[in-house]
């Protein structure tokens, strides 16, 4: 078949291992028979073109595994790009990824597909939408629970629709705002936006976009780390404030999930990012469990996964697991 030789041509210019390269193609010989001939030879030749400049990005991104980022390439990242290409534009497309999911390198090897048909692409994430650093230090004064940025109320809602509604009414020039974590000691402050002309698709990502709020019986018994009188307080607090981001919620066009088989999978991502520097495993737990006591993605993510026009499952390697169109 030609798209196999097309691939197989491909890998062999890259360095993989022969081991890898059956793998591949017998994964993916399966999909042929039940696919549109027409879309998996464009899928191939898209492939060959893009390949060089998405495999240069992942090394600039300290990622070296070629065969995973090829079959990532094939499986999701260009078939969704030509999913992209033929929906009406402008349009915002969400992506709700818990931490540690790889939704920056997603994000950036999606920009590079896209460009290639001349879409302008830009991404805002919730973390661009913080409210400054004074007034988080407000905020901490009258709830001091809220001591860390991240959950429901930390964020400017009203910049972000903002921007999202200029997004959709094509405005030009469009004021993106721009959080910088590295200022007042990594308590972070938002700097000046970036001004852009045009955006037919925006990513707007972050770790619990789109969240809806939950039926607050199911914090009676809720899953740890939400174990003491006051986590369960802190968690129905935040799935109350999750009801002003609605507003916001309602400007996104598309919600893309990607969802890791385990959650706790978060944690393990998190210290191994951070095995390099910054703060120590036990600092990193705490952090992490924060954010699960603030909406616990065991009670929140499974009421979206139907909801959600794409889900990609994550595994523990990073590698995909099933891919689910709504």
């Amino acid at each position: 078949m030609k798209i196999l030789t097309i691939l197989r041509g491909l890998i062999d210019e890259n360095p993989l291992s022969q081991a890898d390269l059956e793998d591949l193609l017998e994964i993916e010989s399966l999909n042929f028979r039940e696919t549109n001939p027409l879309i998996l030879q464009e899928r191939a030749e898209l492939l060959t073109i893009l390949w060089p400049r998405v495999w240069q990005k992942c090394q600039e991104l300290g990622i070296n595994q070629p065969n995973q980022i090829l079959i990532s390439c094939w499986r999701f990242w260009i078939p969704w790009a030509l999913q992209l290409r033929n929906h009406a534009k402008p349009l915002i497309q969400g992506i709700l990824a818990p931490q540690g999911t790889g939704k920056t390198t997603l994000t950036s090897i999606m920009s590079i597909i896209l460009a290639y048909f001349d879409l302008k692409v830009n991404n805002l994430s919730l973390d661009d939408i913080y409210k400054t650093y004074n007034e988080r230090i407000k905020l901490r004064q009258k709830d001091k629970r809220l001591r860390w940025r991240g959950p429901p109320g930390t964020h400017d809602i009203e910049l972000g629709i903002k921007v999202l509604e200029q997004v959709c009414q094509q405005e030009s020039p469009i004021l993106i705002p721009r959080f910088d974590k590295s200022l007042h000691r990594g308590q972070g402050d938002r700097i000046a936006p970036e001004q852009v002309e045009r955006v037919d698709i925006l990513f707007f990502e972050g770790w619990f976009v789109g969240m809806n709020p939950i039926e607050e019986t199911v914090f009676d018994h809720a899953p740890d780390p939400i174990n003491s009188e006051e986590d369960r307080q802190f968690a129905r607090d935040n799935n109350q404030r999750l009801r002003e981001y609605l507003p916001l919620w309602s400007k996104i066009d598309r919600l893309l999930i990607l969802y890791p088989l385990d959650y706790r999978y978060s944690l393990q991502w998190r210290q191994a990012a951070e095995a390099k520097g910054g703060m120590n495993p036990s600092e990193i737990e705490e952090f992490v469990k924060y954010f699960w006591k603030s909406l616990h993605p065991q009670l929140f993510l499974p009421p979206l996964l139907k909801q959600a026009h794409l889900v990609v499952e994550i595994n523990r390697d990073h590698s995909l697991g099933k891919i689910s169109n709504q």
